[in-house]
């Protein structure tokens, strides 16, 4: 049962802050001004007294709307959904005098069944880090709508009950270092007794907001003025005040332990070697699910790992992964949504499924999972599979490529064939053999030319553009290939949208330890600087599209993650420090994905274990 009333403190460290006001946030919908939008206001306020404690009535939490009946105004009272709550602490004071900079965040979705809360450096800290990408100036505390799953991953890290680092952060190679590090940077000016305190004073110099990375701003940079806003511009600018931001340490700090050294980026990860992983590769996020999908190659399985906050990185597949039906070697993995095979007729709701690529084999396997856990596996063998590396979803729907698929495309590297299965897994054509693919890797939907697959011809060094067959089943063939650009080795591409260019491909490769990109609709043309070199860059595997501008590629050669931005001037810049971006566990990383909630995963392909990097960055 949910509680009705909020009792919380408001801390640093182990220091209340007393005459701190503090504002419970929710969402509410409103059509004054139009048009009807959901939005994050204030719904409810309360204010510590001398030892930091306050309480709110949350029956009472509500706020005035305006809305149109008719051709009348009328104002009602509107409480906040249930899942978007959050707590702002503002002002207060933790010596003899009140410092209007200080300002805390707590997000928690919905408020913990005990009604307790503590609001502290840490939970800013966790907050920011799970909601940067909602964050905008000039008030980093209105942020733009969040599910309750958004506002909840901060409890994964941070308790919001007790404001203390969670459980998950001191298992196996993981840390607790960064995060009380980064709420320690704070904690300096949150005990000084004015905004003009040294200790606040420089922790604002070093954290500008200068706008988005590699985009000129005609205006200045604009300086923070509370402890919230500096956090966002630490957390949104993660490799530019590493070491400014390091020095404000306190000699004596409120959370331990902590760094040692500055890192290469204020950005969290998390280790999980769960689940029976041994030598994963590639990896695939399944929104629905709210869950991660494993190529666990060195065991004969596949794992799914839950992506919930309250449930993050619990093995959802048991403690030695789904096995058997013909699970050998698996490498390539797709979540493929997949409408019957009666989909000519119209489409209707797509089926979930997940297709696995047999590399030891002959094979590829089709599970369905389960709606309340388990799955049933499927093998699935003839038509040229032999040592499959790849799979892609086809739909001849056209503008249905979001909802789901009627077809799949599979890459067998032990053929050289790229073979086609209708969605009941029968035969749909024969495969496309004698094609000159070479070594040939991941295949995957592409909009260069007439085509709708792509697939990378490591031996080639290029691009093999397919056109699959029909919804009958007939035809299909090579419509073209990419080369050029500096494909060298080629491992894996992916489209992206949100650059300047519009739609963009970037490929890795291994040959040359660069990124090419090519950029058009009827003539592939290499985007101006392709190959792009530098940034950490070294044997470059799986590459996938923040969805926001931004393009990470796993280093399979160094252990480092790489960030480039689609935004650049070329595009192709690196956001990425000279090494790459390092993670708890990284270990010859290779396939990477996004979930739902913006975090990327990596699969440590020479180790037993993904990595989680906390982005903060929801996919449009």
């Amino acid at each position: 049962m949910a509680p009705s009333t909020l009792i919380g403190r408001v801390m640093s460290g182990d220091r209340p802050i007393a005459e701190s006001e503090v504002t419970l946030y929710g969402l509410v919908g409103q059509c004054i001004p139009d048009p009807c939008i959901s939005v994050n206001v204030p719904v409810a306020h309360a204010r510590t007294d001398v030892h930091g404690f306050f309480s709110i009535d949350l029956s009472q939490a509500a706020t005035e709307v305006r809305n149109a009946i008719g051709e009348k105004s009328v104002v009602t009272r509107e409480q906040p959904r249930p899942g978007t709550f959050y707590l702002i602490a503002t002002g207060g004071r933790v010596g003899a005098r009140a410092n209007p900079a200080i300002k805390l965040m707590l997000s928690m979705a919905n408020p913990p069944p005990s009604g307790w809360v503590t609001i502290n450096e840490l939970t800013t800290a966790a907050s920011v880090m799970s909601l940067v990408g909602l964050m905008g100036p000039p008030r980093a505390e209105e942020l733009g709508p969040a599910d309750p799953g958004d506002l909840a991953m901060m409890s994964a890290f941070v308790s919001p009950e007790t404001g203390r680092v969670q459980p998950l952060l001191s298992e196996g190679v993981n840390s607790s270092a960064l995060i009380n590090t980064l709420a320690d940077i704070l904690s300096g000016c949150v005990r000084s007794d004015s905004p003009d305190a040294p200790a606040c004073g420089r922790l604002f110099a070093g954290t500008p907001d200068t706008g988005l990375p590699f985009l000129k701003s005609t205006s200045p940079p604009v300086l923070p003025t509370d402890t919230l806003m500096a956090m966002r511009n630490l957390v949104f600018y993660r490799t530019r005040s590493v070491n400014s931001a390091f020095d404000l340490v306190p000699v004596d700090p409120p959370y331990t332990p902590v760094l040692a050294h500055p890192p290469n980026a204020w950005m969290l990860s998390v280790n999980f070697a769960r689940g029976g992983l041994k030598n994963p590769t590639e990896i695939a996020a399944d929104p629905d699910r709210d869950a991660i999908w494993i190529a666990n190659t060195g065991g004969d399985s596949v794992v799914e790992l839950s992506t919930k906050p309250e449930h993050l990185g619990v093995p959802l597949s048991g403690n030695a992964g789904f096995l058997g039906s013909g699970l050998r070697s698996p490498f390539g993995i797709r979540l493929i949504p997949l409408f019957p095979s009666e989909a000519s007729l119209g489409p209707t709701y797509p089926v979930p499924s997940v297709w696995v690529a047999n590399l030891g084999g002959k094979s590829v396997t089709l599970i369905f999972p389960g709606a309340s856990g388990g799955a049933s596996l499927k093998q699935i063998i003839g038509n040229s599979l032999d040592a499959p590396s790849s799979i892609e979803g086809v739909s001849h729907i056209r503008g249905v490529h979001q909802l789901g698929y009627d077809s799949i495309a599979v890459v067998s590297s032990g053929s050289k064939a790229v073979s086609f299965f209708r969605s009941d897994a029968s035969q749909c054509g024969p495969a496309l053999e004698h094609i000159g693919l070479d070594r040939p890797g991941a295949i995957g939907t592409c909009y260069f030319g007439a085509s709708s697959l792509c697939v990378v011809n490591s031996g080639a060094d290029d691009l093999v553009l397919v056109d699959p067959p029909g919804a009958d089943c007939r035809g299909g063939g090579v419509v073209n290939r990419i080369h050029g650009g500096g494909i060298s080795n080629p491992q894996y591409f992916v489209e992206d949208w949100t650059g300047k260019l519009g739609m963009t491909m970037w490929i890795t490769n291994r040959g040359n330890n660069s990124v090419s990109a090519f950029a058009g609709s009827s003539e592939e043309e290499a985007v101006a600087g392709s190959p792009f070199t530098g940034g950490g860059l070294d044997h470059p595997a799986g590459i996938v599209s923040g969805g926001i501008g931004q393009i990470w590629v796993a280093n399979n050669g160094s252990n480092t993650l790489t960030e480039l931005s689609a935004w650049s001037t070329p595009p192709g810049g690196f956001i990425s420090p000279a090494g790459g971006f390092t993670g708890a566990g990284l270990n010859h990383p290779w396939g990477l994905a996004i979930d739902r909630h913006g975090n990327l995963w990596a699969a440590n392909r020479g180790g037993k274990s993904v990595t989680m990097f906390v982005l903060g960055t929801k996919r449009p």
